[in-house]
């Protein structure tokens, strides 16, 4: 039976049930929703089965009954577009034998589809690359749960400012009458000219900005030395911030920012980072906020040097206003949500016209567009990096100076849509107070109230006492589309049409998707934050498990030959070679023991091995800080210690001194070596500041507990 006799058939039962045109119209349109007959047409068959007609079938016709449309000629096309999405409608037609018209007819109305263009995304992400995204994005919104930390992130990132960057086709739109020509526009390409800005900000404004000077590259060894001039800007200008150290560093994973040198510094400096995604500008203020509205005022303007462009884009920095940086980050925190909800994967289509409505109001309108669709900005973070060129640098000092603020006078404005008397986050659940009594409305003749019953009916209801409305719970947290606020902002309070107004929104496509999103949510409070798909995927935690264990292999390795004093590395590492070193050729043994491990360095990509230099002085990095970790916690527990110093030439000529700490602890005595100081001058002075030095930086103890200091000089 078709979808229309079906209509039909409730038309003739609801007759018999003696209701009228209008109630049965009402029914038919709650039960099929869009796909239900027109009133006219529902009226017309009112009539006829009141008149007698039993039949639901349509009358015969003269002429030749249609054939485009028979399930078989349906199932033909359906069968070429999955085996072949990309027909055009004139293929599909001529290889079904049916008209163009019919063959768009049977995909729109029949197959219920269209035809849509695949969109540009910043990567195609991995399942493991998804649940980085989920577990960040959940660790963090964790630890901001207190406001005061998400004021206390610092963030920042580096871009290109062209000398001319042509505007978009929003911006060179403009009105016209009717009979006025439609205005036209070259098509035109950026400018050669162009200098590299590194700014950092936080939720009060610009701290921090210069141009890389030109020819420089934004390697490790720049970016560390712009942290150093960042440091002395957030002491002069957050002074609350700098004297708690309270701040937090963000930036994204481009080479020059997770460098082992930058890690280091930040360790050093006890600098706290905040975690960020691979592959996620729609996770970073830079990329989704400050980047695109800079670059959104300067398009369209032509200036003759960088130096123009540098005065221009400082000018561009200076118009942003407080309450601007605030919303952006309240922003970030909502998007932290939606990358929940969307379990990691990217969600700018349900965000970006959320930050065009919020920046609507401002003096001048930018135009946001769509970070998965235009990405000018975005690989500036990694791939352009390198390969920076930039017109002189300006002295560092310069800054520009936000609108004076007190920490304490920053708000957060609450996003959730409602009055205040309903949940106000996810962890609250629909508020569903159960009164004897609730407020009464007339209608018409009759008087109507809200009933808790209708809480038993539906789990997501939720009533307000202030509004005598009721409200979606997850609408209002989860749904995309807020066209229809009648269960999201406005309330809906019509309780003649009660039962059908509910049923309508419960039946609803937009309603179920913010259900299911909503489920999800309690599934993973449940399974203790951990994401569906990393408990379900027992695939994807063999492969954490092995990734560990090569791990773990490859640092034993390097273990082993350090204890026994060999070196790592030999003269040619190439396959071909004969002996590649040590580390490459007890490797190899590991491999011809362990299947396992030889088959994971088979399948791993030539990047990801971690056998490269680089990846051995790293890890030796570690245990070295490992070890003195040990020993800090060792004289921790013995109270004093003392110290055993000698120097002696290396073959440079260089004096070398030599430091061993020697204590008692549970009925042992130890002597570890702490390490190698070059001493410039032998002196006794001299060298009590080397020991000094060694001993503050290495084991953070103060010379107090020193008793007794033991100096060899052995002569024959």
């Amino acid at each position: 039976m078709s979808e229309i006799n079906k209509q039909r058939v409730c038309i003739k039962f609801c007759l018999k049930l003696g209701e009228n045109a209008t109630e049965t119209y009402t029914m038919i349109k709650t039960a099929f929703g869009e796909y239900s007959l027109s009133r006219s047409v529902t009226f017309e068959w009112y009539k006829r089965f009141k008149d007698g007609r039993q039949s639901t079938d349509d009358d015969s016709r003269s002429g030749r009954p249609s054939t485009s449309r028979k399930d078989d000629v349906v199932e033909k096309i359906k069968e070429k577009v999955r085996n072949e999405r990309r027909l055009t409608v004139r293929e599909l037609a001529n290889e079904a034998g049916i008209s163009i018209g019919s063959c768009h007819e049977i995909l729109t109305e029949n197959l219920q589809m269209k035809r849509v263009a695949a969109k540009f995304v910043p990567r195609l992400l991995t399942l493991e690359q998804k649940e980085n995204r989920l577990t960040i994005c959940q660790d963090l919104k964790n630890r901001c749960a207190d406001v005061n930390l998400i004021k206390n992130i610092i963030t920042g990132d580096e871009t290109w400012v062209y000398g001319y960057d042509p505007e978009t086709k929003f911006q060179s739109s403009q009105w016209k009458t009717k009979f006025s020509p439609r205005p036209k526009k070259a098509r035109q390409v950026r400018s050669n000219v162009k200098t590299m800005l590194i700014v950092f900000f936080d939720i009060e404004g610009i701290i921090y900005y210069e141009f890389v000077p030109h020819g420089q590259t934004v390697n490790q060894v720049f970016y560390k030395d712009v942290l150093i001039r960042l440091r002395e800007r957030i002491r002069k200008k957050r002074q609350e911030k700098w004297r708690n150290g309270t701040w937090f560093l963000h930036h994204d994973n481009a080479p020059a920012h997770s460098a082992p040198s930058i890690r280091e510094f930040l360790a050093d400096k006890k600098i706290p980072v905040v975690p960020h995604p691979l592959y996620s500008p729609d996770l970073a203020p830079c990329d989704f906020f400050l980047f695109p509205r800079l670059k959104s005022a300067l398009k369209g303007q032509r200036f003759q040097d960088v130096e123009e462009i540098k005065a221009n884009t400082a000018a561009e920095l200076k118009a942003i206003t407080l309450e601007q940086f605030q919303r952006t980050f309240q922003n970030w925190q909502d998007r932290w949500d939606h990358c929940i909800s969307s379990r990691g994967e990217y969600f700018e289509d349900c965000v970006t016209k959320k930050i065009r409505e919020n920046d609507s109001s401002d003096d001048d309108h930018e135009n946001y567009s769509d970070i998965t669709s235009n990405l000018d900005y975005i690989n500036t973070s990694s791939d352009d990096i390198d390969d920076c060129e930039s017109e002189d640098a300006i002295d560092e000092a310069s800054d520009i100076t936000s609108v004076p603020t007190s920490i304490q006078s920053v708000k957060i404005v609450k996003q959730v849509p409602g009055p205040n008397d309903i949940s106000q986050t996810l962890d609250d659940g629909p508020k569903q107070p159960r009164l004897v009594c609730y407020p009464k409305i007339k209608f018409g003749k009759r008087i109507r109230h809200f009933s808790s019953k209708w809480f038993d009916s539906y789990n997501w209801l939720e009533y307000s006492i202030i509004d005598n409305s009721a409200f979606c719970f997850p609408c209002r947290f989860f749904a995309r589309n807020k066209d229809k606020p009648i269960f999201i902002s406005v309330g809906f309070k019509n309780w003649k049409n009660q039962n059908s107004g509910l049923r309508k929104h419960n039946n609803s496509e937009e309603h179920m998707i913010s259900n299911t999103m909503w489920m999800s949510y309690l599934d993973m409070k449940t399974l203790g934050n951990l994401s569906v798909a990393s408990l379900i995927n027992e695939g994807h935690k063999k492969l954490v498990l092995e990734n560990q264990n090569y791990i773990k292999m490859i640092g034993r390795t390097l273990l082993y030959t350090a204890i026994q004093g060999i070196a790592q590395r030999g003269d040619n590492e190439e396959e071909s070679c004969a002996n590649r070193g040590n580390f490459i050729e007890l490797l190899n043994l590991i491999g011809d023991i362990s299947n396992e491990f030889k088959s994971k360095s088979k399948t791993l990509p030539n990047n990801a091995k971690y056998t490269s230099p680089q990846i051995q002085n790293e890890m030796f990095s570690i245990f070295n800080k490992m070890i003195r970790n040990k020993i800090i916690d060792e004289l921790q527990k013995c109270q004093y210690f003392s110290i055993i110093v000698d120097e002696t030439k290396d073959i440079t000529k260089v004096e070398q001194l030599s430091v061993i700490l020697r204590y008692y602890l549970d009925g042992v005595v130890y002597e570890r070596f702490m390490g190698f100081k070059a001493a410039q001058s032998l002196t006794a002075s001299s060298l009590f500041q080397y020991i000094k030095e060694i001993l503050s930086v290495h084991t953070e103890m103060r010379c107090s507990n020193l008793r007794w200091c033991q100096c060899h000089e052995w002569k024959e």
